[in-house]
């Protein structure tokens, strides 16, 4: 009872996230959209959900539904669920410009990411040009889309396209693209203070991954001295049983997202396996046997002093 009371707890009070679909973070006026709330685990029993814009509550349920959408449903949208911290704001934005720079409103290392030029405008040109912080990156007659794979923290920047209207000038817009982290940057840790020969450590390579991105297949992987000491695993821990003076080095681990290939290094952390010399443990033995002659020896004293004692008296009464 007291594990149930836990989970629900813990799953109530998990930081949920937004996400939009169709996923875009513009819209033109008239267009629908439809706003989730996301959790990382199953909630148990019905959850209240809020939904917030611009720090006001506005609404309830998982979902959250415009239709027709006007100028006043943009804005940062947060939810809650139970009593969860609100989730990290979302912007939407609805536009009546002749074209907007669609893009997703939350991207993360490993996304797959595609832009596009849209235009909700008839006789608007069917091709388009895509810059990047001022560099023109792909100018197409018949493609209104732009395919940039994989995204790298390096994709971030601002991002504009021009589509021509009615065959006039070209009308541009304009999105600020900031590719957030996929996982954090792993961390080495070992089990015990306890590094001495013949001891058994294990080594910990610890990361943070998005509750967004959670389903993510992550693989880890040890190196000493810059060599490899496994291949990829799932496990994130490396086992060292009767640790030996020459497992001393710097050790780094490495977290892979298996899909994207996202790879990420740990800091370099220099273990030290201690020495136990042989003459260590004789010492002990013979400190040992040192306190039991002396034991024994005190008792024989003390004996034949007593022995000395009684003698004396007997001889004192005849």
């Amino acid at each position: 009872m007291i594990a149930l009371v836990m989970l629900l707890f813990v799953c109530v009070t998990a930081t949920p996230w937004v996400s939009f679909q169709p996923d875009v973070g513009k819209i033109f006026f008239g267009e629908s959209i439809t706003l989730t709330c996301n959790v990382a685990s199953p909630v148990q029993g019905t959850p209240t959900y809020s939904w917030y814009r611009d720090n006001k509550r506005i609404s309830s349920g998982q979902r959250l539904f415009i239709n027709a959408a006007l100028g006043a449903n943009s804005g940062n949208y947060q939810c809650q669920a139970g009593t969860s911290e609100r989730s990290d704001a979302v912007k939407l934005k609805v536009t009546e410009s002749y074209v907007t720079l669609q893009a997703p409103p939350t991207i993360y290392e490993g996304d797959s990411l595609i832009l596009r030029c849209h235009s909700a405008v008839f006789g608007a040109s069917s091709g388009a040009v895509f810059y990047k912080d001022g560099t023109t990156l792909k100018s197409s007659t018949s493609d209104s889309a732009l395919s940039l794979g994989t995204a790298y923290r390096n994709a971030s920047g601002t991002y504009r396209c021009s589509r021509n209207i009615f065959n006039d000038r070209p009308v541009i817009d304009e999105a600020l693209i900031s590719v957030k982290e996929l996982f954090s940057k792993p961390q080495l840790q070992v089990s015990s203070n306890e590094t001495r020969e013949g001891a058994n450590l294990t080594i910990t390579c610890s990361t943070t991954l998005t509750p967004a991105r959670g389903s993510t297949d992550l693989r880890f992987g040890f190196s000493k001295d810059g060599r490899s000491t496994q291949e990829l695993l799932l496990s994130n821990k490396l086992h060292i049983r009767g640790a030996q003076v020459n497992q001393s080095g710097y050790y780094t681990c490495e977290v892979e997202a298996v899909a994207s290939r996202i790879k990420k290094m740990s800091n370099t952390l220099y273990i030290q396996i201690q020495e136990v010399k042989q003459n260590e443990g004789r010492v002990l033995v013979d400190y040992t046997l040192q306190n039991l002659i002396r034991l024994i020896v005190s008792v024989c004293l003390s004996v034949l002093c007593l022995c000395f004692v009684i003698n004396h008296l007997k001889k004192g009464k005849t």
